[in-house]
């Protein structure tokens, strides 16, 4: 499975949430593919490495992680707090959607 298959999963993963899909942003391509949907503030994360290794309570527990540094003010990007963020299984991929962040490159 590739990068074109992670963001189609994103992309069907958002549109059935309600998400503005048009031009699709990959924003890194690694280990973990992740697409901004530039008119919402939301990022799908599709790991392509390690997810099913890992497995679904892992990344459910990295997403509470998250939220809970988030909430505690720290400098991190949390899952979405208006839509849920998963993970959605789609494709053979686990789909988790979290802020997204302006950072200075």
């Amino acid at each position: 499975m590739g990068v074109s298959e992670a963001v189609e999963a994103a992309v069907e993963v958002a549109f059935r949430l309600g998400v503005p899909i048009e031009q699709p942003v990959v924003l890194r391509d690694l280990t973990n593919v992740l697409v901004h949907f530039p008119r919402s503030s939301v990022v799908a994360r599709v790991p392509v490495t390690f997810a099913w290794v890992r497995g679904r309570a892992w990344l459910e527990k990295e997403l509470e992680l998250a939220a809970m540094l988030r909430d505690a003010g720290l400098p991190v990007a949390g899952p979405m707090r208006e839509l849920p963020c998963g993970p959605h299984e789609r494709n053979g991929f686990l789909v988790t959607l979290w802020d997204y962040v302006e950072h200075d490159r």
